[in-house]
């Protein structure tokens, strides 16, 4: 499984075996229900909270982040024309305070 003396790194092909220092001992809020079914699912499955935690945090990780999903746009439409559509209303407003009026004129 493992490799090494005391002296010499360990070499370990476990993904569950940690050594010591790599360890982070942290703090979660979760909602209770939340807990609950994950004490329950790793019970049911044989293995510690600890191990259901990190498999769900690695599977999680593995994923790539969607920093552009934005999941209400298919429910409100995906307005790709929408930053340009507001340039144009923008430009548009601008031109119209530069007109003058008849009787700002004389000012």
């Amino acid at each position: 499984m493992f490799s090494g003396g005391p002296s010499t790194a360990v070499a370990c092909d476990d993904p569950y075996f940690w050594v010591p220092s790599e360890l982070v001992k942290t703090t979660l809020e979760i909602p209770d229900s939340v807990f609950r079914r994950a004490k329950a699912r790793a019970a049911a499955t044989g293995q510690s909270l600890t191990r259901l935690v990190t498999d769900s945090l690695n599977e999680k990780l593995a994923k790539p982040a969607s920093r552009g999903h934005k999941p209400w746009m298919a429910l409100a439409g995906a307005f790709k024309h929408g930053r340009a559509e507001s340039r144009r209303i923008l430009r548009r407003i601008e031109q119209e305070f530069e007109v003058l009026e008849p009787e700002d004129e004389g000012q």
